[in-house]
């Protein structure tokens, strides 16, 4: 991109950045701002014919390729009105791939079409909530749309890296609070903590993110930082850090002997399994291996840590 459309794409504020495409005489600012609005032009004057609310459209533009806002989540959060106002107004001086106007309803006043009370259906005119079908009451963490928040549990403890949480029942849910769920000692220091607490007060535990990605991996732009800032010791002492906890992991998920931890006397603690506990776009915590012989970690670990965890067991 030219300079001044990357300096455009650097602003995190949606209301700001589309003014400033929409006001640019950049070339690629003016294409850019064109797909925009003829992109939200067609999908506000087909929505009636194409789907019952707002919400499946958003899903299914996210879901099909991949975006993180659909088109009318990504409108509502540039200012409905204001877009719906530039929107005419190219409509109206030629600009647009169409001349076809706007639905009367994109005008009405409205902020959006995504709000607490559901999503906009065009054929009643109301917001429409979520489905209640019993399938779908069944995913605690469905994807959530511009603005939608769900249960946060209740916290047991948290520190800089980790919150250790659960929903009222004796699963413990540990979620990092770094961003892009980076690694750092914070984190390690936390999920020990929370597996000391689970062995103590809890029956099982699961490591789930709110959003993607799961983990990016080690903090290295952390671990960087120190050695630019001339903390050599404190460098050292994180790199020494992290083998001292996988061993430390690997040695407590097999004393429990196949996929199991000891958790106080004669319960089990089930080794958790991020892939069961956060099931993609559904969202389900589920406890891990429950029914089956063993936990799904075990089976869905590479083969090194399968056989590391077999040999710690039969030390016991």
């Amino acid at each position: 991109p030219t300079d001044e459309l990357a300096a455009m794409l650097a602003i995190k504020d949606a209301r700001k950045n589309y003014a400033k495409l929409r006001a640019s005489s950049d070339a690629q600012a003016q294409f850019l701002w064109a797909v925009f609005r003829d992109l939200f032009h067609y999908t506000a004057y087909h929505l009636a014919d194409i789907a019952a609310t707002a919400r499946d459209v958003d899903f299914a533009i996210r879901w099909g390729y991949g975006w993180k806002l659909g088109p009318f989540e990504t409108w509502q959060a540039a200012g409905w009105q204001q877009i719906a106002k530039w929107i005419a107004e190219d409509i109206a001086a030629g600009k647009a791939m169409s001349k076809a106007p706007l639905p009367a309803w994109v005008t009405d006043g409205r902020t959006g079409v995504h709000g607490s009370d559901g999503s906009f259906a065009p054929k009643s005119g109301k917001h429409l909530p979520r489905s209640t079908h019993p399938v779908y009451q069944r995913q605690i963490y469905p994807d959530a749309l511009l603005g939608e928040r769900f249960d946060q549990g209740t916290t047991l403890w948290e520190n800089a890296g980790v919150r250790l949480w659960t929903l009222g029942d004796d699963l413990g849910i540990v979620s990092f609070k770094t961003k892009m769920h980076t690694v750092n000692d914070a984190v390690l220091d936390g999920v020990q903590e929370a597996i000391t607490r689970a062995e103590r007060e809890l029956q099982a535990l699961v490591l789930w993110q709110s959003s993607e990605p799961f983990s990016a991996g080690a903090d290295l732009k952390g671990a960087l930082g120190l050695l630019q800032a001339g903390k050599v010791d404190a460098f050292a002492g994180h790199d020494r850090q992290l083998p001292g906890h996988q061993h430390a992991h690997q040695v407590r998920a097999g004393a429990g002997g196949r996929g199991g931890a000891r958790a106080g006397a004669g319960r089990r603690l089930r080794v958790p399994d991020a892939q069961r506990a956060h099931r993609g776009r559904a969202g389900e915590l589920h406890r891990a291996g429950r029914g089956r012989r063993g936990s799904a970690a075990g089976r869905r670990w590479p083969q090194g840590n399968r056989r590391a965890l077999r040999a710690a067991g039969r030390r016991r």
